[in-house]
């Protein structure tokens, strides 16, 4: 069996209080067409941790709750109604947010919570695009 082109690589996961943070798939990684983006892992570790709280000016998410349950809260940020969106594991629901829309997850379940997401950009930390904003 040939193995050459096989490749494995331990990843970054990137761990706080309220769970971690891993960048699954992106250019640090694998050679990808240009303007791929980067798909990534977020854990809540807890009930009750919220992630998120942020919006961004270009980048567009794609958000896939795979494991427990949360509240997705969701708000223009030039104002405006707030709206909440139930996930869970046992509906699985993909969720695309734009640029210049609040975002925040709620784990409401009684475990973890983990999210699939892809986003459109990967983080440059010369240029984020990444601007905290407190919905919840």
């Amino acid at each position: 069996m040939n193995t050459g082109k096989i490749s494995i690589v331990d990843l970054d996961k990137k761990k706080d209080p309220r769970g971690y943070f891993c960048e699954l798939i992106s250019g640090k990684y694998v050679n990808r067409p240009p303007g791929f983006g980067l798909i990534y892992i977020t854990q809540a570790a807890n009930p009750g941790v919220i992630k998120g709280n942020h919006y961004h000016r270009r980048k567009t998410e794609w958000f896939c709750l795979i494991k427990g349950r949360a509240d997705l809260f969701l708000r223009p940020v030039k104002g405006g109604d707030a709206r909440k969106v139930e996930l869970a594991d046992d509906r699985l629901r993909m969720v695309k947010i734009p640029p210049g829309i609040v975002h925040a997850f709620r784990n409401t379940g009684s475990g973890e919570m983990i999210l699939l997401a892809y986003i459109s950009e990967e983080f440059n930390p010369d240029d984020p695009d990444t601007f905290q904003e407190k919905i919840i």
